[in-house]
């Protein structure tokens, strides 16, 4: 690893390269091949050849990913196909009641948001956007940025806050590391991405919610249901706002 890289900053951020502010200390978000594929993406003759310069660079990375993986173990003084052998007998735990709902409604959630914006999308197309930020105090380009980056970071979580709240009960659950520091441990980790993912969108949908008044009760809705999702995450990690991300919560 570069001596510049700071090591695990990858594994609990929002995954959004393009906003980070230490991509280029990142062993994943400096690596040059994303920045050729993007190029090669968007020099595309067509979706079809868009989306294989993108998968094929998924399964690079998978590869590289492996390699990465090997390596650690072997560094750590372990047998790798020992413990791929002991995976094969591994039995992940049953998920609680209480997992099984918060799972759910980050679910739901995914499915709220589509229908939002289907429901309500004659207020989202550029003219009546453009009538919207006329009305609004202030610069209409600031008013215009402050509502395209609602919009995507509301979509850019919309599946994520999902996937890492499935990862922290996961490992919560997993009594491989029953050793793990209490505090620093993957769980409140991946627990405090979902809650900074939710927290993000929120503000999003605060912003959006000034912006039309004419939705404030469904998006006073939205934002009911993803309060409820926080705090039955901060319920069940009531350490994860102190876990301390590598980079994003060290003063470097």
């Amino acid at each position: 690893m570069k001596e510049n890289f700071i090591s695990g900053i990858h594994s609990y951020c929002d995954r959004w390269c393009e906003r980070c502010r230490f991509v280029d200390r990142c062993a994943v978000g400096s690596d040059e091949k994303i920045a050729t594929t993007e190029l090669q993406m968007a020099l595309a003759d067509s979706p079809e050849e868009e989306m294989k310069y993108a998968l094929q660079h998924v399964a690079d990375r998978f590869v590289e990913i492996g390699k990465m993986l090997q390596q650690m173990i072997k560094d750590q003084g372990l047998d790798y196909d020992e413990i791929i052998e002991e995976a094969k007998d591994y039995e992940p735990p049953k998920p609680t009641q209480v997992q099984k709902h918060l799972e759910k409604r980050a679910m739901k959630y995914i499915k709220i948001l589509d229908a939002f914006f289907e429901k309500h999308k004659t207020y989202f197309v550029p003219e009546k956007v453009v009538q919207q930020l006329l009305l609004l105090p202030g610069d209409p380009d600031e008013n215009a940025e402050q509502i395209k980056n609602a919009l995507d970071t509301i979509r850019w979580f919309q599946f994520f806050i999902a996937v890492k709240i499935n990862r922290a009960w996961n490992s919560k659950q997993d009594d491989l590391f029953d050793d793990e520091d209490p505090i620093q441990n993957d769980f409140n980790g991946s627990a405090k991405v979902a809650l900074i993912g939710i927290r993000e969108s929120m503000d999003s949908w605060e912003v959006l919610r000034n912006a039309f008044t004419e939705l404030d009760d469904p998006i006073l809705d939205v934002l009911a249901f993803l309060d409820g999702i926080k705090k039955g995450m901060e319920g069940e990690f009531p350490d994860a706002w102190k876990f301390v991300r590598p980079g994003f919560d060290e003063g470097m």
